[in-house]
């Protein structure tokens, strides 16, 4: 799914579901578009979210060592994949050439303090 940001966007279909993206966006949007900016940016949100997973085994990194998560591989997939297509999917971006990969967040539920190795390597995979 593509479009703008607004409550009731994403999530499954014809459900009025939001994440921390909305607040997000448009606290990042304020922050980057203050009035006295003659030029406008324009920002690009992919989110990306499975339910019931781990940082420790589903989004594990490689930079952690041992074997990567099928889901970060995923992820990096989506992710690569969404920015080949730019131009088809948001056609009134302006900037098409010149984008820049400037953020990344993580929210994260509680899979991963459900086992205590796991808990106890959090940190380090995430700053992996």
């Amino acid at each position: 799914q593509h479009g703008n940001l607004k409550p009731g966007y994403g999530g499954d279909p014809n459900q009025n579901h939001m994440g921390p993206e909305l607040g997000f966006g448009w606290t990042v949007a304020d922050a980057l578009n203050s009035e006295d900016r003659e030029v406008k940016q324009q920002i690009l949100l992919i989110k990306i979210a499975w339910g019931g997973k781990s940082l420790a085994v589903d989004y594990r990194p490689p930079s952690s060592g041992g074997q990567v998560g099928p889901y970060y591989r995923t992820m990096i997939d989506t992710i690569m994949q969404t920015l080949t297509e730019l131009e088809e999917l948001f056609p009134e971006y302006t900037s098409i050439d010149e984008f820049e990969l400037a953020g990344f967040v993580w929210h994260q539920g509680w899979n991963d303090g459900c086992n205590q190795t796991m808990a106890a390597e959090y940190e380090y995979n995430l700053a992996n």
